[in-house]
């Protein structure tokens, strides 16, 4: 299957090149319509913003990647429509458990400003699916987070994988990070990493960078394993160090694969920092909490 990189919001049909996505818009919408990521389609069509996808009814046989992904869209807005239906039941102020702060809730409806992103690996179907966490729209400082996106059974229709569902699972565990790393990419227009100091409580207080009343508070109580990491801060060249002068830090291809390897699950997390440390013994120990941020529109960064 090709990779898919970008999803016309008009009609949901999928490109792998933006000049044959622009040419589908010019040509099949008349210029009207914009093109998106796959998740942000996705998440459009679940939250409403975006209409199932429908192709165009020209004569000619389907192109197999096209309907997979079609089916795929319609299962997660027939989940979305089920979700809808069942919402008051759920409420707004019901607890998940897993979320880091302890203080998420499930959320429908309008779409709102992305924090970040959870990935994990479903124990029922074996795919690896993301959770979307977004800043609440009312001034309580919490996180919300969308329901689990729902099961797909492709995986567990091929035999060796089904036959084999253990192995499969942990080998798909270990590969978060590599899922972890093309969410961001998708979720991303331009992800630059933030450090925030931890404060005396054990604290954070998260605030959007483009828009200052939109706010949560973390605690490190939250999260039982911190990360560690050693650093020469004086040096300023390690994304760790550049990160903790400056407070954010862009970051190549090898620095983000580094970040997805550290965070593993999210896009988010706290990190306990030795920096100054030679062979044998480590220096100075702060406590930062790090996340991928949106750069886009906001700093100014090369290219």
């Amino acid at each position: 299957m090709k990779r898919i990189e970008y999803v016309c919001t008009n009609c949901g049909r999928p490109f792998g090149r933006k000049f044959v996505a622009k040419r589908h818009l010019r040509d099949v919408h008349k210029g009207h319509g914009e093109l998106t990521s796959v998740m942000d389609y996705i998440l459009g069509v679940i939250y409403g913003k975006f209409q199932w996808p429908r192709l165009p009814q020209n004569g000619r046989p389907p192109i197999d990647h096209i309907e997979d992904f079609r089916d795929t869209i319609k299962k997660m807005a027939q989940f979305s429509r089920d979700l809808r239906e069942v919402s008051p039941l759920i409420g707004a102020g019901k607890e998940l458990a897993s979320q880091p702060n302890g203080s998420a809730h499930f959320v429908s409806g309008p779409k709102r400003k992305i924090f970040g992103y959870q990935v994990y690996v479903c124990d029922k179907c074996l795919v690896s699916k993301f959770r979307t966490l977004y800043f609440s729209d009312q001034s309580n400082g919490l996180l919300v987070q969308t329901a689990p996106l729902p099961c797909l059974d492709g995986l567990l229709s091929n035999p060796k994988i089904a036959s084999n569902k253990i192995d499969f699972l942990e080998k798909a565990k270990n590969d978060l990070p590599l899922f972890l790393e093309r969410v961001i990419r998708d979720g991303f227009s331009k992800p630059i990493l933030v450090a925030q100091l931890v404060d005396l409580n054990g604290q954070v207080i998260i605030r959007d960078l483009q828009d200052s009343s939109l706010s949560f508070t973390l605690s490190k109580s939250s999260q039982s394993v911190l990360p560690e990491l050693d650093t020469d801060r004086a040096d300023g060249t390690s994304w760790v160090a550049r990160a903790m002068n400056k407070g954010w830090t862009e970051l190549n291809k090898k620095e983000l694969e580094e970040v997805t390897g550290l965070l593993h699950k999210a896009t988010f997390g706290f990190v306990r920092i030795f920096y100054n440390s030679n062979l044998k013994v480590r220096g100075a120990m702060e406590e930062y909490f790090v996340y991928i941020a949106e750069g886009e529109g906001m700093i100014d960064l090369p290219g």
